[in-house]
């Protein structure tokens, strides 16, 4: 039988407004306060003339989209249950959900008092006997077992290369196990004087246009020192992306957080210091080609890459992970492999032309990257160690400010270039000295020691018979 839903409505429209002006009449024979009695007089005016009878009809729909959310809550309560029963428990027949539900709803108002411990031992004895408890109950009370917080989520810095994802894990295990990681505190450059950093401090407290005259400042203690040179190009295009408008939207896509946040960074170095040169998005790494076969095209395609000038050695590469507001995991996984893989491939390239070298001075030849999640910049470094395997270590950190308020961040970023500064002009200190000495070619040699995962050794076969 189908029911009036119209008529019914009425109905209950016609008692509730019976309801309502019998309950408004009755307070104004009992109310002596005539301010109060009033405002009921003019509601109870109001009401007759009809004026709220538009009131009923929201009352309505608000009171069906309570009920729905109530049957929804119920609903997952219901399955719940049920899926805990039907993997946890034999079941025999068609099971009541009713019954379930109720059974999981009493099991939800249960209660338990504990003692608040009077001492030390108190204390953990109370902690080792709910564990246990806790234990048990999980195994016996038909829900799934709670498994333990993730205490290492929290002791992490995030948006950093997560070495124990079990993408990454998987990669590294297919390296067989020849990556290593690790993480080093650098200490200050030593491009990063006192007088510069005097300077620094000096600018960041500035407000608009001091700020903009204060970083063009000449040192006159260091002259000599073209570092603050490059501050002062980083610092001045910073504040010409917050000089009308003080904040940033985060909410832009990667390849305008490359031209707009990050390129500076490089594209400055590149001009201020002629030691390195800076291709930009999607090129194409050089020592890609290393992997190249008739099956696979070598093409590895990185955000920004560097060649060092004095050998033609591809020595930097940059990903960048995404824009800067909600990174995926996908993407951040699959850069990091990527920009391992790249370090590998960028090393190989170099060692190749010195694989008679011995081990103790193979090992000080490093190359660089950085990956950018969300809006940290992380500085990697990778070189071999004595056994021929790999070493991947954090050089350092620092977070892109986004508004000029937050322009103090720059000076971590600026500290951050000065290790990566220093890092490049050792290493051509060092491909100058094996150029100029000829007996480091003693003892254990590159040949002898280099791991090369089995995926790169067929390829790069040719190389080493040669």
């Amino acid at each position: 039988m189908v029911k009036n839903t119209g008529v019914s409505d009425a109905v209950d429209r016609s008692r509730s407004i019976n309801k309502y002006s019998s309950i408004i009449t009755k307070a104004i024979k009992r109310n002596s306060n005539i301010t109060i009695s009033d405002k009921l007089n003019n509601t109870l005016d109001k009401f007759n003339k009809g004026e709220y009878k538009n009131d009923w009809e929201d009352w309505k729909k608000e009171r069906t989209k309570s009920v729905t959310v109530t049957n929804i809550v119920e609903t997952n309560f219901e399955v719940h249950n049920e899926y805990n029963s039907t993997f946890n428990t034999p079941t025999l027949g068609k099971r009541n959900s009713k019954d379930s539900s109720k059974k999981g709803a009493s099991a939800r108002r249960k209660t338990k008092r504990v003692k608040l411990p009077d001492s030390d031992e108190d204390l953990d004895d109370n902690k080792n006997s709910s564990e246990s408890q806790s234990t048990d109950e999980n195994l016996t009370d038909g829900s799934p077992p709670r498994s333990p917080p993730n205490k290492e989520k929290f002791l992490s810095t995030p948006n950093k290369r997560n070495m124990h994802d079990v993408e990454i894990v998987r990669y590294l295990d297919a390296l067989e196990n020849c990556l290593k990681h690790n993480r080093v505190l650098s200490d200050a450059p030593p491009v990063w004087t006192k007088p510069l950093e005097a300077y620094l401090d000096n600018a960041f407290k500035k407000e608009r246009d001091e700020f903009k005259m204060s970083i063009m400042q000449e040192i006159k203690e260091d002259k000599g020192n073209h570092f603050r040179l490059y501050c002062e190009k980083i610092l001045m295009d910073f504040y010409n992306l917050v000089d009308i408008f003080p904040d940033m939207s985060r909410r832009i896509g990667e390849r305008k957080y490359i031209v707009q946040n990050i390129s500076s960074l490089f594209k400055f170095y590149e001009t201020t210091f002629g030691k390195i040169c800076i291709d930009w998005i999607e090129s194409h790494s050089s020592a890609g080609k290393l992997t190249k076969s008739t099956t696979n095209s070598g093409i590895i395609k990185v955000d920004i890459r560097g060649v060092r000038l004095l050998d033609d050695k591809e020595i930097l590469h940059v990903e960048v992970s995404g824009p800067p507001s909600l990174p995926t995991k996908r993407h951040t996984t699959g850069d990091t492999k990527k920009s391992l893989h790249t370090d590998i491939l960028n090393l190989i390239s170099i060692l190749l032309d010195h694989l008679d070298l011995s081990v103790e001075v193979a090992t000080r030849i490093k190359v660089f990257s950085f990956q950018v999640i969300e809006y940290r910049i992380t500085f990697y470094s990778l070189n071999m160690l004595n056994d021929g395997s790999f070493l991947a270590s954090e050089l350092g950190s620092a977070l892109f400010p986004f508004s000029f308020d937050a322009r103090a961040k720059y000076k971590q970023i600026l500290f951050l270039m000065g290790i990566f500064h220093k890092k490049v002009m050792n290493q051509i200190s060092l491909m100058q000295e094996l150029d100029l000495k000829v007996d480091h070619y003693k003892g254990k040699s590159v040949r002898s020691v280099l791991k090369i995962p089995m995926a790169l050794k067929e390829l790069l076969q040719k190389k080493f018979d040669d």
